[in-house]
Order: structure tokens, then C-alpha cells, then sequence
């Protein structure tokens, strides 16, 4: 069950440190995984080398961050819903939230395009994504001819064989402790500053002073929820806050006062 944060009456909320608590913990994490990487000198520079079993962390670092990345993505989207810039079918997709939360269901590629369409520019490369992804997605079964060398005149031979599993080598970069804490900080201070364009910070502050405009201990549920604790299981206290978030907040959080975009 998610954890929910119970009312604050003097909200310190900013788009940045939502997004620094979103991400620091991830970057920390690559950076502690990356000084475990052990590099040897090739053709007068270091180089990670997969004959070293120590490569295997670099893999871990780069999925570690950039899936703090993803969750900052997932994050900014849903604050530009709040503010109008996101519809709620995009950002919900397929999935199916229940009132008083919201989710961003498409992957990682379309929320960055989500993003550039709305005008921002990313500041780390591309081809980190690209990789990461190349890493985790990749598999696939093939069977049918190839270009053989085969006999020792190397004679060049169209033969089929399989199926055989292909998918994505190891991805190894030239990656440093430096170069994630140089892109976690330029990332996080030109996302800050892109949602605040949109107004995210003051619409964060909007909805949270629409909480606290909600009824304490609503009728009749909470006296019933007194009369009958004992008896209650998960199950009846996790219906009784789906039916109050149901009648107060909503899907999409589209019951508090606010007017965030919907598209039929």
C-alpha cells in the first residue's frame, strides 16, 4: 500500500526538491557502484574491460540511475498534468488509477518525447538511454542463414542454423562518479526550471490547500469505521478510503477545485 503523507499545514513544496528527493538516492547509488569499477590502461587511456568482472557494476550504475530518471520523468509529467500542460488520458495510459492518485503510465522513450514536445531540452546524452534500453529490452530468438567462413581456405558460406538467442552486449562507457553527479545536477536544475514555466510549484500549493479544505472524520463513515473498528479487515478500511477518495478527490484529482486538463 503506498504511503500517503498526512496534512501539512505549512507546505515547504518545490518542483526541485520533490525532484532532488525523486533522484539523489539513485545518483548516490550509481556514484557508490561506479568507484567499484576497475579500469586498465589500453592504447594510453583507462578503459573498462568486460574480461573484468568488476565491468558488471558500471552496468548496475547506469540501470540505477537512469531509472532514478525515469521516476523523475514520471513525476515532472504528472505535476504538468496538474497544471494543464498534460492530459489525463496520455498520462494514465492503460492503467488504471483509483481516485486520489495519479501514475504515468507510458514507458521511459515516451516520456521523454512527451517532454520535448513540450519544449524541453534534455541535458544528458541520449545514447545513455539508448543503451540502458538496448540492455534491458533486447532479446530476441532468430533462425535463418548467415554469411559463414567455414574450412581452413576460409571458404564464405550461406548457411542457415538456429534459432539462437541475439540481444545487446554488456553496455560499457567511459562513465565516472564525475560525470553522473555532473549530470544529475544539470538535469535537476533545467527540469526545475522548465516546470516552473508551467506554473507547477503554485499549482502544487493549489491542491494542497484544497486538502485541506476536506471534511476531518466525514459522516457517516467515520462513525461507522469507530462503531465497528475490530471487525474491520484491510480490505473494508482500504474501500473506505477508495469511497472517500471516490466522493472528495476523485480521479485525476479532478473534485478539488482545480480545472486540470481532460480529454474526453
Amino acid at each position: 500500500m503506498p504511503q500517503r503523507l498526512i496534512r501539512n499545514r505549512k507546505p515547504a513544496i518545490t518542483t526541485g526538491k520533490l525532484l532532488r528527493d525523486i533522484l539523489q538516492p539513485h545518483t548516490e547509488l550509481a556514484v557508490d557502484l561506479l568507484r567499484l569499477v576497475r579500469r586498465r590502461k589500453i592504447a594510453s587511456s583507462m578503459t573498462v574491460s568486460t574480461a573484468d568482472p568488476s565491468h558488471r557494476f558500471q552496468i548496475a550504475a547506469l540501470i540505477v540511475f537512469l531509472a532514478g530518471i525515469d521516476k523523475s520523468l514520471s513525476l515532472a509529467l504528472q505535476l504538468l498534468y496538474l497544471a494543464g500542460a498534460v492530459n489525463w488520458n496520455w498520462l494514465k495510459g492503460r492503467g488504471n488509477p483509483e481516485p486520489g492518485e495519479l501514475i504515468c503510465y507510458p514507458g521511459f522513450s515516451a516520456k521523454m518525447r512527451k517532454l520535448e514536445q513540450l519544449g524541453f531540452d534534455f541535458s544528458f546524452p541520449n545514447w545513455l538511454v539508448e543503451l540502458r534500453n538496448s540492455y534491458i529490452h533486447e532479446c530476441s530468438l532468430y533462425a535463418g542463414y548467415g554469411i559463414v567462413f567455414a574450412g581452413e581456405e576460409s571458404l564464405v558460406q550461406l548457411r542457415a542454423s538456429g534459432p539462437v538467442i541475439t540481444g545487446s552486449s554488456p553496455p560499457v562507457t567511459p562513465l565516472r562518479p564525475i560525470h553522473i553527479k555532473a549530470y544529475s545536477r544539470a538535469y535537476l536544475k533545467t527540469l526545475s526550471r522548465f516546470l516552473n514555466k508551467f506554473g507547477c510549484t503554485k499549482k502544487l500549493i493549489t491542491f494542497h490547500n484544497h486538502i485541506q479544505k476536506l471534511p476531518i472524520n466525514p459522516e457517516p463513515e467515520y462513525s461507522n469505521f469507530r462503531e465497528n473498528m475490530k471487525d474491520y479487515t484491510v480490505d473494508d478500511c482500504s474501500d473506505m478510503v477508495f469511497r472517500l477518495n471516490h466522493q472528495y478527490v476523485g480521479e485525476g484529482f479532478k473534485l478539488l477545485g482545480s480545472d486540470p486538463k481532460k480529454d474526453s
